[in-house]
């Protein structure tokens, strides 16, 4: 995204230098203007804070059989992805700190019907809890 971002800024410093017109820079003005408030709404958007996602138990690595059912279906840990804008093109938004947690679900067994009593399982599971700008390719 901080790719595609620079991006923009680029093709729109370009596309005002290409203006020659009066009428092509009354627009660009205008332009000038909507770019300066799409750069204040993105830098507004700084990687610091994780936000919270939805996730299901299987992308924590617990699995049922298609006899289960899991309670709560999903569960919400916080993220560093898409958490935020880094000004450099080499950097990503990425957990600078982080917990684990202990989550517990409740499973069903539906072939034992309501002879069955609950199970409950438990996952760790990690929880970011700070985020920072880190180059690319060094990214945990």
């Amino acid at each position: 995204m901080a790719k595609f971002i620079i991006y923009l800024v680029v093709v729109s410093v370009a596309a005002f230098f290409r203006c020659s017109s009066a009428a092509t820079l009354r627009h660009s003005r205008s332009n000038r203007s909507l770019f300066a408030e799409h750069i204040t709404r993105v830098n507004s958007f700084a990687c610091s804070q994780p936000q919270p996602r939805a996730m299901r138990p299987e992308q924590l690595g617990l699995n049922v059989s298609s006899d289960e059912s899991l309670y709560p279906s999903s569960t919400v840990l916080s993220r560093c992805s898409c958490a935020g804008f880094c000004a450099n093109a080499d950097q990503t938004c990425s957990a600078s700190e982080t917990e684990t947690v202990e989550l517990v679900f409740r499973v069903k067994n539906h072939v034992n019907g309501l002879n069955s009593s609950d199970e409950y399982r438990r996952v760790s599971a990690i929880n970011e809890t700070a985020c920072s700008c880190q180059p690319t390719n060094q990214i945990k």
